[in-house]
C-alpha cells in the first residue's frame, strides 16, 4: 500500500497545480481585448473637457480591459498635444516660447 502512496499523493497534487493554474490563466485572459475606438472616444472627451476647463493633466476614464499600452497607442491617433504619464496620467505637453536670439 505505501508503494501507491507516494505516486497517488504526487499525481494528486499535480492535478490540483494544473487546476489551479488553469483557473488563473482562465481568469487573466478572460477579460477580452480593448475596444479601441471606445478609448478613441473616451480620450476625446476628456481632452475636451480638460482643454474647456485648462486642466495641464487628467486621468482619464479607460473601458474594461484597456492598458497604459492601448492608452498611449490610441492617444496617438487622437492628438498629438497630449502624452501620456505613468500610471495612465494624461498630460499636455508644454508650448515653449523660441527666446533664441
Amino acid at each position: 500500500m505505501t508503494k501507491w502512496l507516494a505516486p497517488v499523493v504526487g499525481a494528486a497534487a499535480l492535478a490540483v497545480a494544473v487546476a489551479v493554474g488553469a483557473v488563473v490563466w482562465t481568469h487573466q485572459s478572460a477579460g477580452g481585448s480593448c475596444d479601441r475606438a471606445l478609448l478613441s472616444a473616451a480620450l476625446a472627451d476628456g481632452i475636451r473637457a480638460a482643454d474647456q476647463q485648462a486642466k495641464s493633466q487628467f486621468e482619464p476614464a479607460r473601458p474594461v480591459n484597456c492598458t497604459e499600452d492601448d492608452l498611449t497607442s490610441v492617444l496617438l491617433e487622437v492628438t498629438r498635444n497630449w502624452h501620456t504619464m505613468p500610471g495612465g496620467i494624461l498630460m499636455r505637453e508644454a508650448s515653449h516660447t523660441d527666446t533664441a536670439p
